[in-house]
Parts: C-alpha cells; structure tokens; sequence
C-alpha cells in the first residue's frame, strides 16, 4: 500500500474532514439513520461487495433499489452496528481522492437468533461534486465475510435489550 497523504494546505485539510464526514454518514444511514445512501454517491457511484456474492450496484437507481430509504431500511427490521475507521487518504487532488477505511460490523436480521459479523475495508474512490464530496466507487474487501461463516447464536431479546449500569 503506498503512504498515506500528507496535507500540505487548508484546503487539503478541509477536503479530508468533508471525506471524513461522508464516510461517516453512510455509516449512519446503513445502521438506520434518516437519509438515502443513494445520495453520498455520485449519480454514476459503483458499490461492489461482489467478493461477499452481493452484486455490483452501478448508477443511482440500482443504489436505491437496493438500500431503499432509511424508513424502508427499519422497516426490515435488521439491527446493524458499523464501526469505521477515518479513512485513510491515500490520494487527493483538487476534484478527486482516493482512501481506504477499515470496518467490522454486526447485523442482526429481524426474524433471525443469531448475529452476523463481518469485517473488512472499503476501497473508496471520492469526486468533489457542486454538492460537495461523493462516493464515485466504494469496494468492499470482506476480511471477515459474513455469507461464508460460521453465524453467531444468540437470544437477541437478551443481547440486544440488556440494560447497563
């Protein structure tokens, strides 16, 4: 992997929080947060969890279709959870970037006794739009991939609905 970016200017540090942001809210969304995921990409955004037998997602209407709007998302049901590291720039010009953010997950399927865990990266590639900072191709790479492992059992009543101190 080639070394990380170095900021040089205020712009190269503005340009690496708004990544930093828009990383963070497809997080957000994902886990059932109001918004549509559709709208962090460009309108011609890829999205490819094929490594994970997902298919490749191209162009707006097949990111809608596939992710829904955030009442749909809770309207499924599923619990997820994503913890993602700042992406790590790994090139960044005026109108275009390049990163890698390191996540783990868990889903817990609505219906379903058990949890699924899966960790990895996104390799991202980012485009500087009158909107601000999109996701031009996100892809993801399943360290841990959660159709190819052993699931987790669990009373999800018990798990999900523990009260701390």
């Amino acid at each position: 992997m080639p070394p990380a970016f170095r900021p040089t200017t205020v712009e190269h540090l503005l340009a690496v929080e708004e990544i930093r942001l828009l990383v963070l809210s497809y997080s957000y969304r994902v886990d059932g947060g109001e918004g549509n995921i559709a709208d962090l990409f460009t309108d011609d955004g890829v999205w490819d969890s094929s490594d994970n037998d997902h298919p490749v997602l191209r162009g707006r209407a097949e990111l809608e279709s596939f992710f829904g709007d955030a009442e749909s998302r809770r309207a499924r049901g599923n619990r997820i959870t994503h913890l993602v590291l700042s992406p790590l720039i790994l090139e960044l010009d005026d109108d275009e970037a390049r990163a890698v953010c390191s996540y783990t997950g868990q889903v817990l399927f609505g219906g379903n006794d058990y949890i699924v865990q899966e960790a990895g990266r996104y390799h991202d590639r980012y485009v500087r739009t009158p909107q601000g900072w999109r996701i031009r191709e996100r892809v993801l790479e399943h360290l841990l991939p959660s159709r190819k492992q052993q699931l987790v059992p669990v009373s999800s009543e018990q798990s999900l609905s523990r009260s701390w101190p």
